[in-house]
């Protein structure tokens, strides 16, 4: 995912008809391939994709991240109940590090591990901004699969998400219902405030951290990220957003409702290998990788929480100070507008598909009259997605194409005059400067 590209209801949802050209994709076998996986008893393939590299955020991920993944309900269950395998994208010094690592073996005991070297998506010298590499790490990874991986369901899992215990067990249900392409959104809260909190549920004989999601979500819930409490659109709270790729809806204290354009597209199963990476993850993946078949969104915290640490600061160019609105009728009437104007502008078939379905982020039980409570909510973004021009493409996308456009420079900068073959298309060159509305 990139810069600015931020990383629930089991609904069956058909997909809308966005195949993008072809040109780039290998003969990958037909649907009835991959759907002949769910008409058998054979467990299903999964392959959980992990990008990680440094050996700082290695041990972070390690010590958090990994440890809440081998919780109850987590890798253990598909580890048990899937054909699955870990596999971490790394650099090779890396990839060499936890090969060697006690640690990294003794966390790793029992489960199929494969590493994927990207040495190639750095330069030899000087930085790149990690939101194309990381783009890049999630579609090797992928490829790396090659035409025998179809039909193989992926998770993609930032190093800095953490899980609840149970929810790749409620992940795994979604599959066995013939779910093949599943989205969630992740609860952005404050590292500082959250960690120490994290690591008392941490069990340091056997490093593994187990949360059930009503205790994760109260943490959550005390320790919000401004991002996430600048979206909640019924508070009148002095500060919003000017970019709302999430809208929040406040049902009690200790409840949020949300609908969101930008979701992760946590799990899909692998219908066709591409040879070019096109989009951010979060944006068409699903449409490239796996078109047509099922679609839902993780709906509620109970049964899948993902929280995602990010510093207090992070993204605070997308917050304002509140216009003075007088009520909450007055508030909604000037968001719409505007709402619909920016999400315009950006918003895939992907996007409006994921913002037609309710989560719920709870750490008590849901209200009785909770389908009354979330009713404005719903009718408001209904009537935003009404209003809306049709879906940007996912190709060429104005977002994009900027950002692969500086990571071009930085890694010829930085010494590296390869060129990188997953973006070697011509979909991936900008044809002008973007203009300030789209920077």
């Amino acid at each position: 995912m990139l810069d600015n590209w931020e990383t629930r209801s089991s609904g069956t949802l058909r997909p809308e008809t966005c195949e993008p050209p072809r040109m780039h994709e290998r003969n990958a076998g037909s649907n009835a391939q991959a759907a002949s996986l769910l008409a058998s008893d054979t467990k299903p393939r999964i392959r959980l994709i992990t990008p990680v590299w440094g050996r700082f955020y290695i041990n972070r991920w390690l010590d958090l991240s990994f440890a809440a993944l081998r919780s109850e309900g987590n890798i253990p269950f598909l580890n048990k109940n899937s054909d699955f395998e870990l596999a971490v994208i790394t650099k090779s010094e890396d990839a060499a590090f936890m090969q060697a690592d006690p640690k990294f073996n003794s966390v790793t005991a029992g489960v199929r591990v494969k590493f994927i070297t990207m040495d190639e998506f750095f330069p030899p010298n000087g930085e790149v901004t990690y939101g194309v590499p990381l783009t890049l790490a999630y579609g090797k990874a992928i490829q790396d699969l090659g035409e025998n991986g179809i039909g193989t369901y992926v998770i993609l899992m930032n190093a800095d998400f953490v899980l609840a215990s149970g929810s790749l067990r409620s992940l795994l249900a979604r599959i066995r219902n013939g779910f093949t392409s599943i989205a969630a959104a992740s609860i952005r809260v404050i590292n500082a405030g959250i960690r120490p909190e994290l690591q008392n549920y941490l069990d340091d004989r056997v490093g593994i951290l187990s949360i059930s999601p009503r205790a994760m979500m109260r943490l959550a819930n005390a320790n919000l990220h401004s991002t996430i409490t600048g979206r909640i659109i019924n508070d009148m709270h002095p500060i919003d957003s000017t970019y709302y790729h999430q809208i929040y809806w406040r049902i009690s204290h200790g409840c949020l409702a949300m609908r969101g354009f930008l979701l992760m597209p946590v799990c899909f199963q692998v219908k066709r290998i591409v040879s070019k990476v096109l989009c951010p993850v979060d944006c068409g993946v699903i449409s490239e990788v796996s078109p047509g078949g099922r679609f839902c969104v993780l709906n509620d915290s109970d049964d899948y929480l993902m929280i995602e640490l990010q510093e207090r600061d992070s993204e605070s160019h997308l917050l304002r100070i509140a216009p003075n609105t007088r009520s909450l009728r007055r508030r909604l009437a000037r968001l719409a507008p505007e709402i619909a104007a920016n999400a315009a502008t950006w918003t895939t078939a992907d996007h409006r598909r994921s913002a037609t379905q309710t989560a719920y982020f709870h750490e008590s039980g849901l209200p009785s009259d909770v389908a009354r409570r979330v009713k404005p909510l719903e009718e408001f973004v209904d009537d935003v997605l009404a209003t809306m021009s049709p879906p940007v493409s996912h190709i060429g996308h104005f977002q994009w194409l900027p950002a692969v456009s500086v990571y071009r420079k930085d890694m010829i900068r930085g010494g590296s005059d390869a060129i990188t073959e997953l973006l070697d298309d011509p979909r991936n060159l900008m044809t002008k400067p973007p203009s300030k509305a789209e920077t």
